[in-house]
């Protein structure tokens, strides 16, 4: 449904909604007429006053998948492409990347780099643990 089908059909005037969201009606406007992407924070409070689950609102699905896919290796892309899913959200990036390591790592074991696939996995915990201990959780790609 759109956006402002689902207001309406709970009696919000655009003007009512976004008092009752915290946002501007010029907000409001932009996002209903596809001017622009929201915020997740917006997606959460727009959808949750309009009693919906955000992937059910047009407006939001493309900021939906486009938070889901932000800083996701283009490997897991190509595989988030590959899957028949009604909506790309985090899970289904998740899934996508554990789809990806998977192939890697048959690869790898397959052609007998078993202490390789040893290594790396060691490394990367070490790692993820050491952003977690000093608090720098950015992603190195970045």
């Amino acid at each position: 449904m759109r956006l402002a089908e689902a207001r309406r059909s709970i009696g919000y005037s655009a003007r009512g909604f976004a008092k009752a969201t915290g946002s501007s009606t010029r907000t409001l406007w932009e996002l209903e007429k596809g001017r622009r992407l929201p915020q997740p924070s917006t997606v959460h409070r727009f959808a949750e006053a309009l009693a919906v689950p955000a992937g059910d609102v047009e407006e939001f699905r493309e900021a939906i998948s486009q938070e889901a896919c932000r800083n996701a290796p283009l490997e897991v892309l190509a595989q988030v492409e590959q899957m028949e899913v009604d909506l790309v959200d985090a899970t289904v990036v998740r899934v996508a990347a554990q789809r990806s390591l998977r192939e890697v790592m048959q690869y790898l074991v397959s052609s007998g780099q078993n202490d390789d696939v040893d290594r790396i996995y060691r490394e990367v915990r070490a790692e993820t643990a050491m952003r977690k201990e000093t608090g720098d959780d950015r992603d190195e790609r970045s």
